[in-house]
């Protein structure tokens, strides 16, 4: 059983922003390049057992060269980190380069300064707010460190959280950035529910921190998770049968070539959208174009921040094999020209199986 939808925008772009409202996604637009490495060369720390909470954050911080090791070969992970220090591993996190032109108004933080350029950057980029004093020598509390790590990597922050401490729920200015890394695993609190909000955050805790946030931002990049504006949350987004989604699109093309049409270039952020489609289908019961939850297809893809001129989709269930999808499809007019239409460009594809262990396949298309 199989369904198809078509549907063009003529005007573009421009156009198709009268029409929807969009909402910007900055996940989808973060591009950082962290090289963070298991292949890094692991330092022995003095004062950092093998068995210390906080080791492999430590030591990987330590080994890429994001945190600093001091001379007498220790890490001193209980020490208070300094705003100064904090803006120095944020811009090596980040890769970031050291080239912001603006002007600090800060007295304390002169051009000789050993963080003068990271802290101008930080300013440039919102990061930091470019105020008279800068404090770099103060130490950076629990609640401020949330924000810094919530604006550098770009983290969705919002007022729909799971995730909640008994020590942020009255008059905490940082609740819901602490709320929200807390949804994605970047912080976890403490034992007895509490996050110590106004505590001073300590190397080893700020080596944790960073390292999860690099971790939940490599699952961003690699398009394993999407931000969920309706829904408030970060959602999963894994392709379950790469294997199959790609011999969908052979097929595809292969019909494609038939008819001396050009090849659909394979999109993974048009791939995501196609498995937030087939969770969706499954998880609220319906299988038609129109979701009860977001819309129509461009809809969705609007929300999502995809870009495009045109846009179809394909959806098909209770078929075995990629071969049979298609076949279906192609066996369908409408299916058909949605598969051999010679203004798309791009194509996005998601399989996935229900709890009865039926196959329901989406075909996303698109041009730009």
């Amino acid at each position: 059983m199989c369904f198809n939808a078509i549907y063009n925008f003529e005007g573009g772009t421009e156009e198709l922003s009268k029409k929807l409202v969009v909402v910007v996604s900055c996940m989808l637009l973060l591009q950082l390049l962290l090289p963070f490495t298991s292949s890094a060369k692991r330092v022995d720390l003095v004062d950092v057992k093998p068995t210390y909470w906080a080791m492999s954050s430590i030591d990987e911080m330590v080994a890429n060269g994001y945190m600093h090791v001091f001379e007498n070969g220790t890490f001193k992970p209980q020490q208070k980190s300094t705003r100064a220090e904090v803006a120095e591993t944020i811009v090596k996190v980040l890769q970031l380069p050291l080239d912001a032109t603006i002007q600090l108004k800060a007295t304390d933080v002169q051009a000789t300064h050993p963080q003068y350029e990271a802290f101008r950057k930080l300013i440039e980029l919102n990061i930091f707010d470019n105020r008279e004093q800068l404090h770099p020598e103060k130490f950076v509390t629990r609640s401020q460190i949330a924000k810094i790590i919530t604006l550098a990597f770009h983290i969705v922050v919002d007022e729909k959280n799971e995730s909640a401490f008994i020590d942020t729920q009255r008059n905490c200015w940082a609740k819901h950035y602490i709320e929200s890394l807390a949804d994605v695993g970047v912080i976890t609190g403490k034992s007895n529910g509490s996050y110590g909000p106004y505590e001073y955050v300590t190397r080893a805790q700020l080596a944790t921190l960073l390292t999860r946030a690099i971790d939940f931002n490599k699952q961003v990049e690699k398009l394993e998770v999407a931000y969920d504006y309706l829904g408030k949350t970060y959602i999963t987004t894994l392709q379950e049968y790469e294997l199959w989604v790609t011999k969908t699109i052979q097929l595809v093309n292969e019909e494609r070539e038939k008819q001396g049409l050009s090849s659909l270039i394979q999109d993974p952020s048009l791939s995501q959208l196609a498995i937030i489609k087939v969770q969706d289908i499954l998880e609220h019961g319906y299988f038609d174009h129109k979701s009860p939850y977001y819309g129509n297809p461009w809809d969705m893809a609007t929300l999502f921040d995809y870009e495009f001129s045109s846009f179809g989709e394909n959806i098909a269930r209770y078929l075995s094999t990629p071969e049979e999808a298609v076949k279906a499809w192609m066996a369908s007019d409408t299916h058909r020209e949605n598969m051999l239409k010679p203004t798309y460009t791009h194509i996005g594809v998601a399989i996935k199986k229900d709890d009865n262990g039926r196959f329901y396949y989406i075909q996303l298309f698109s041009s730009k």
